[in-house]
């Protein structure tokens, strides 16, 4: 399962179980349930992003995915969750990206955290020499393979207006002395309320009237 999310600050995670995401099937009339692997990208750090960065961060992922399925069934070796091992490292070098721990040449290739630099482009340093795994699969993939990662539409965050209420009338105490401002002075009222129920000025004791435009 591929998502998305926002709580992280890391460009993307795997989780191979854990993430309350399941697949079920009924056996027998029962349910059984099994816990579905999940490779997370981030949205909010990968906005603004080249494509290809993006796509490296998706194959990163899949290679740890690859060693907690693949490599651990024909192994038998259980693989900690959360590291970069040394047998990750050597799968991503062999599909063209470099692990690192600073995303540049000579960083540590294992770790906690560790990033990686795609081999041949612009970061690596190292002669362009043969095939450069990722970056000819990126150059060589069908546009139509590629997904929408970015817009470059701006989209108006401002929150709406309210709509006004045009059946809304302002009422006005007709004794109310703007320069003392002695009384409650003016209110907002429905059009069509009952005219008993309209507001009485508590201190010169006389019904509000409707403000009179123009």
């Amino acid at each position: 399962m591929v998502r998305f999310e926002k709580e992280r600050t890391a460009l993307g995670m795997y989780h191979p179980v854990g993430s309350d995401i399941y697949w079920h099937r009924k056996v027998k009339g029962k349910k059984e349930y099994q816990e579905i692997p999940d490779i997370t990208l981030n949205h909010r750090t990968h906005r603004g992003l080249a494509l290809i960065e993006t796509l490296a961060t998706l194959v990163h992922e899949m290679a740890h995915h690859w060693e907690h399925t693949i490599f651990t069934e024909v192994s038998g070796k259980e693989i900690k969750g959360g590291y970069h091992t040394a047998n990750w490292a050597q799968k991503m070098e062999s599909v063209g990206l470099v692990p690192s721990a600073t995303a540049l040449p000579g960083g540590k290739k294992t770790g906690r955290k560790c990033s990686h630099y795609i081999k041949g482009h612009k970061d690596d340093d190292s002669p362009k020499v043969g095939d450069q795994g990722f970056l000819q699969a990126f150059k060589y993939m069908p546009k139509t393979w590629v997904l929408p990662w970015n817009v470059d539409v701006a989209l108006n965050l401002k929150p709406k207006k309210k709509p006004t209420n045009k059946n809304k009338v302002k009422y006005i105490c007709p004794e109310w002395d703007k320069e003392t401002n002695d009384c409650l002075g003016h209110f907002w009222m429905k059009g069509d309320v009952d005219p008993e129920l309209v507001w009485t000025c508590s201190v010169h004791n006389v019904k509000a009237e409707p403000e009179q435009k123009g």
